[in-house]
Order: structure tokens, then sequence, then C-alpha cells
């Protein structure tokens, strides 16, 4: 898996980017996307000068790497019981470690249906980065057919931790796996993503993560 693709599977369960969805944008959506997707200093590193001339507060959101659940914890057939992201801010290119924690209560399985949400920050507000070439926002309506393709990592098949279909009931936990980043697979600036995963009706788990690329 390449560089943020085994970023976002493993932090927000697996987000790869494959062939799902055949989106062709308007005019209007691609502009909107090549506007968005231009590299900006991330609000970290901004003078607070340069929102007040905007009549904008300064931006408090993104002190570190954070994420949270989106959705309801109790009734989630998976569960985050850690997460860590190193370094902070993450540099492109550059070495990226992850560690995490999970606890699947129940085994799912296809159809993973999965809906992707990611914003960029411009001028202090999240603006949402649209579905073009199955990259940015968007919906898959069974994630199983993407992970078929994905070779596991070996650190994954050392600990039995599954990354394809299907995940079965236990507690898995990886304490940190480290990988070379080549190419920025985004532009530099603060971005927040989401990812709201069902099953069968079930909710299986919802999460956002907020990151700056710089």
């Amino acid at each position: 898996m390449g560089s943020l693709r085994l970023f976002f599977s493993i932090s927000l369960f697996c987000i790869v980017s494959s062939s799902v969805l055949k989106f062709r944008p308007s005019n209007d959506v691609q502009d909107l996307y090549d506007y968005l997707m231009k590299p900006s200093v991330p609000s970290r590193n901004r003078n607070p000068e340069y929102y007040k001339q905007f009549g904008l507060d300064v931006p408090t959101q993104l002190k570190a790497f954070s994420y949270t659940n989106c959705g309801n914890p109790a009734t989630e057939l998976a569960v985050l019981t850690a997460l860590t992201v190193s370094p902070d801010p993450i540099a492109l290119p550059g070495t990226v470690t992850i560690g995490f924690g999970v606890n699947i209560r129940k085994t799912f399985d296809s159809p993973l249906q999965m809906s992707v949400k990611i914003e960029k920050s411009v001028f202090g507000s999240y603006i949402t980065i649209p579905c073009v070439e199955n990259f940015g926002s968007c919906d898959y309506s069974d994630f199983c057919a993407i992970l078929a393709g994905v070779q596991c990592p070996g650190e994954f098949v050392d600990k039995g931790i599954p990354c394809k279909c299907p995940f079965t009931n236990g507690n898995y936990t990886l304490p940190g796996i480290s990988f070379p980043v080549d190419v920025p697979f985004l532009p530099s600036g603060d971005y927040r993503a989401s990812a709201n995963m069902t099953y069968n009706g079930l909710n299986v788990g919802c999460y956002q993560i907020m990151a700056t690329f710089a």
C-alpha cells in the first residue's frame, strides 16, 4: 500500500484508493478540486495578523494530530482503543510511524459500506474535497472488494491482524509500523477526514482524523 493509503487504512479502518466508483467531474467540480489541492500554509504556521485581515479568529483546532469517534462506541462492531501517528506534523516526503489497538466485537464481512469525507482548511473554514478519480469524499458500496487486492503488511501477518474481509472478532494491537513516503500524496495544509462504515445495517465504526501536512 502506498504512503497515505496505509495511513488511512489503519486509522480509518482501511481507506485505500482503488477503482470502485467511476466519477467524472463537471468542469466546476474539477476547478474546485484543483483549487483545494493547491499547497497552503498550515494554520499553526500562519501569523495571527493573516487571519485578522479577513476578520477571522486564529484557528486553534490543529495543535496536534488527533482522532475522535463520530459514532456510538457502545453499539459499534469495531472500536479503536489506541491510535498514534508520528511525526507531528507529518512531513512529506519522509517516514511515518503508526501504532494502533482495535477491539472487533463481532465478525463482519462483505458487503462493507463506507462513506468517506475529506476536507481542507481554506481561510479558516473546512471545504469538502469532491470525489474525483476515486479520491476525495467518496461512497463505497463494498469496501471488501477493494481490500481483496491488498497485500497485508508483514507486521499484520506476524501478529495475526486481519487486513481483509472477513474481520474476525478479537482484540488486536500493533505497537508501531514505519514506512517511507517518497512522493507527496496531498498538498501541504490542514485536513480533516472521516469514514463511516456499516455492515448489513449495523454500525461498524465512524472515525474522524485531523492532521497537518507541511
